[in-house]
């Protein structure tokens, strides 16, 4: 998989922490996994949003709605 370089700005008495703690070869893929974890739970927060939109009876209406606009947007002669 291909490696990009990225620069933060991290809080400097964190990243001394880090650097203390964490060894040299290894900091990258810790930061990496960080990284990958914390998607990770923003994917599942995201997809638990879109499961209570997609069945919440209390949501029904806005469904309709929302399929209705969606027929409109097909139709309009746009191309994306």
């Amino acid at each position: 998989m291909p490696v990009s370089r990225a620069t933060f700005s991290i809080e400097s008495e964190v990243l001394s922490r880090f650097n203390r703690l964490v060894p040299p070869g290894v900091r990258s893929k810790y930061v990496e996994t960080l990284l990958e974890k914390e998607l990770a739970k923003r994917d599942r927060e995201l997809d638990a949003i879109a499961d209570d939109f997609m069945t919440n009876p209390d949501l029904q209406e806005v469904r309709e709605d929302s399929a209705l606009w969606a027929e409109v947007g097909l139709k309009d002669g746009l191309d994306d």
